[in-house]
């Protein structure tokens, strides 16, 4: 959380830094390790044309490999260069006021029901890198006594197995016919990086599942159960064509448990462009209705989605929809419902249009059929 912290107030003081020097038309000397005219002074204008022009391809191309030494002397340099300018975050008085509020025990400890528990994530001063724990019912969380259970202790992990862990969420096993089997697939990222590795966890056991376990190495994955035993995937199978041109998943395969993971022992269900930001496909479930989805985020905020639903030919088949719904709309399920936020105004017909920031409610059988 302080790393976070120092990151951010330097990043968000630099930006400040550098837009009051442009947008005054004041003359800016940028770092030699930023671009190759830095020994030049120039006017805002003179580097809004340069970082725009077409003749930067591959610049500071070493930053790719993040944790390359090249990429993290530069990051280091950066880091030294604007705390000089700016000056040390902790030196001010609201550094430590923002401490005391993220590590205060006051935190109202919003919790998620994953089966029988209510889980919450907790992170303070004794634990940075956090807790996942949980408590047997609403009126424990109530009371002043909650009797939180440890369910995985993030710094602890970290040290046992040498790695800066930092925790990224989790992707439940929550079937319906499947209640027994507490398992989940928690996202782990080395220092806080965007990729993760996927390992499943046992939540009746408290431990990472030993055998045959679902175990994705470091990527941007997206990954959901579609049963016990098949996951719907996406990262990166080193073929060169799983991966989007921004980094994420282009495809949607489903992995078998106990197979290797591979382009051969995979089935391809769904592909993107390169060009999209991501791809993924997922089950959602709310209480008793289950559907399975996919996606192509065209950008990072539009979208084309289609839904699965029973085959009216064809028992045991199913038959793909498309969602036929604005490209900036954001959507979720609530049972049979589907809820759809709008970006913008929508007319669905002549004579009915929904305006932007509207929460709509509609089944989802008759949304997609009629």
């Amino acid at each position: 959380g302080i790393s976070i912290f120092l990151f951010s107030a330097c990043v968000s003081l630099a930006l400040k830094y550098f837009s009051v020097g442009v947008s005054k038309g004041n003359k800016i000397k940028p770092s030699a390790k930023t671009n190759p005219l830095a020994s030049q002074v120039r006017t805002g204008e003179e580097i809004r044309k340069y970082w725009q022009s077409d003749d930067r391809d591959n610049e500071n191309s070493f930053l790719k490999d993040v944790l390359g030494e090249e990429a993290l002397d530069w990051v280091k340099s950066m880091n030294n260069h604007i705390m000089s300018e700016m000056g040390n975050p902790k030196d001010s008085p609201l550094y430590d006021k923002i401490l005391r509020i993220l590590d205060s025990k006051d935190k109202i400890p919003y919790v998620t029901k994953i089966f029988d528990h209510y889980y919450n994530f907790w992170q303070d001063e004794v634990n940075p890198r956090g807790i996942w724990r949980r408590t047997k019912s609403i009126a424990l969380y109530e009371s002043a006594d909650p009797q939180w259970e440890v369910v995985l202790d993030v710094d602890e992990l970290g040290r046992k197995e040498g790695e800066s862990w930092v925790y990224k969420g989790s992707t439940i096993l929550d079937l319906i016919d499947n209640k027994d089997d507490h398992l989940c697939l928690l996202k782990l990222s080395r220092g806080g990086a965007d990729a993760v590795v996927i390992r499943e966890f046992n939540l009746k056991t408290l431990e990472f599942v030993s055998v045959d376990p679902f175990l994705l190495p470091e990527c941007k994955s997206r990954v959901s159960y579609k049963s016990i035993n098949t996951l719907l995937i996406g990262t990166d199978l080193k073929d060169g064509t799983s991966m989007t041109d921004s980094g994420y998943p282009r495809v949607v395969r489903e992995w078998q448990r106990g197979t290797p993971l591979d382009a051969k022992n995979t089935k391809l269900v769904f592909e993107g462009e390169a060009s999209d930001v991501a791809v993924s496909g997922y089950m959602s479930r709310h209480r008793e209705f289950i559907y399975e989805i996919r996606r192509r985020s065209i950008t990072f905020y539009t979208s084309k989605s289609s839904i699965a639903l029973p085959s009216s030919a064809s028992k045991g088949e199913v038959e793909w929809h498309e969602l036929k719904l604005p490209l900036g709309a954001e959507f979720d399920q609530f049972c049979d419902q589907l809820l759809v936020t709008l970006r913008s105004d929508w007319e669905v017909k002549p004579g009915l249009t929904f305006s932007k920031g509207s929460l709509l409610a509609v089944p989802i059988v008759d949304f997609v059929k009629n």
